[in-house]
């Protein structure tokens, strides 16, 4: 038969139990606006009764988050999206920016004004003040293609220190997040759940997945952060991310995964969410897309117009003579993963007329043969033997590489770059 005291205990674990409910009823209004808050609410049991069958009260059982899982992990996912568009969308608003004709400037009115003076010409040939103006509309031409390539250059150059500067951030993120895994480990090995760091353990998540896509694991003690098929969080240790010189598109950067022993390798590739994402994407795509397109007018436009200048005279009679200078294409560049100890040494114009000025990809299936591919197209251009210093001839093109290639080498090669 349970006795006075037995009352008394009873009524006071309802009292102890109630102040908890409205400590964590208040808990809740303090934090309305904390970011990342759970709702918590206190979660009631039967106390033991006492001998078995007597009642002893009631006690607080936990504390509970009131947490969606399915809704959470879509809030991660729609943080990468809205991370890879937003980065993504800053910069080619300043790309669209370049390309912007105004009354008085621009790629168009450029090309515009410098063939007007081009048919003043044609209409008086022998006017020296129609040939200089025509002199000062080709520069003024030059300069406009000049100055779009250095702004979408350095639109790439900015993004490439954005992303570094986004790799320390992320650095910086997964530190903590493991500080967190360890803290709430050790407070919940010996009691109950702690929503609270739970709570701000998410809210850096959420941040990191605004950063990168990122694979969310479950372990014993805590959780696992995969970034790029790469565990950057596991428990209380965080690996580190980095960049590094890429050596096909000098002076950027990769994205690397740094190793326990200090070694890198380039995850750029496995990286598509969050603000990097976006930015590698932008900066490998979108960009060079632009470049491609005004890099494709400027040279077809010079080997046409050359071709046309050529076949008139001068007032001093000569023939054949370029009006522009002569596109100069770069060597052809070697993917990074070559294997082989081939080098690119020269790309000349060989014949102009049948030039197409798009990319191709030199691949090599051995050492001695190899097949040429049209980037833009698909389209299988040529192939046959290889020998080192030898000219590979294609679409008016001779290219020459040096050395010897290993299976499944590539060289790049872009005339109009």
């Amino acid at each position: 038969m349970a006795g006075i005291n037995d009352i008394f205990n009873i009524a006071r674990s309802g009292i102890r139990a109630n102040q908890q409910g409205l400590a964590t009823t208040s808990h809740n209004i303090a934090n309305i606006n904390t970011k990342g808050y759970s709702r918590q609410e206190v979660v009631l049991e039967s106390a033991r009764p006492a001998e078995g069958k007597v009642g002893s009260g009631v006690r607080v059982s936990a504390i509970r988050q009131t947490v969606d899982t399915f809704l959470e992990n879509q809030l991660t996912s729609l943080n990468e999206d809205l991370g890879s568009i937003t980065a993504r969308n800053n910069y080619l608003v300043q790309a669209d920016g370049i390309f912007t004709e105004t009354d008085n400037s621009g790629l168009s009115l450029s090309l515009t004004e410098f063939f007007n003076a081009v048919r003043d010409v044609a209409t008086n040939p022998e006017s020296t003040i129609q040939r200089t103006v025509l002199l000062a509309k080709g520069q003024s031409l030059t300069d406009q293609f000049v100055t779009v390539a250095q702004g979408l250059n350095q639109i790439r150059l900015d993004t490439d220190g954005e992303i570094s500067r986004h790799v320390d951030t992320i650095n910086g993120l997964a530190t903590k997040i493991a500080s967190l895994n360890d803290v709430i480990f050790k407070v919940e090995s010996s009691g109950p759940e702690a929503p609270d760091l739970r709570d701000q353990r998410r809210v850096l998540i959420n941040d990191l997945a605004g950063l990168v896509d990122i694979e969310q694991v479950t372990l014993k003690d805590g959780i696992g952060i995969n970034v790029g098929g790469q565990l950057l969080v596991g428990g209380n240790h965080a690996n580190e991310l980095s960049t590094k010189s890429d050596p096909d598109n000098p002076p950027l950067h990769d994205v690397t995964f740094v190793r326990s022993d200090g070694s890198e390798f380039s995850i750029s590739d496995k990286i598509h969410g969050g603000k990097i994402g976006g930015l590698l994407a932008q900066r490998d795509g979108d960009i060079v897309t632009f470049q491609d397109q005004v890099d494709r007018l400027a040279a077809v436009l010079t080997t046409e117009f050359n071709q046309q200048h050529q076949a008139g005279y001068g007032l001093d009679g000569t023939t054949n003579n370029n009006f522009l200078s002569t596109l100069t294409p770069q060597a052809p560049l070697a993917n990074d993963r070559n294997t082989g100890s081939a080098t690119g040494s020269s790309v000349a114009i060989a014949d102009p007329t049948l030039a197409t000025f798009q990319g191709y990809e030199v691949q090599f299936s051995g050492a001695s043969s190899y097949s040429v591919v049209n980037t833009r197209t698909g389209a299988s251009v040529t192939s046959g033997a290889y020998t080192s210093g030898t000219p590979l001839s294609f679409d008016g093109l001779d290219v020459v590489i040096n050395g010897t290639p290993a299976a499944g080498d590539v060289f790049y090669v872009n005339a109009q770059k």
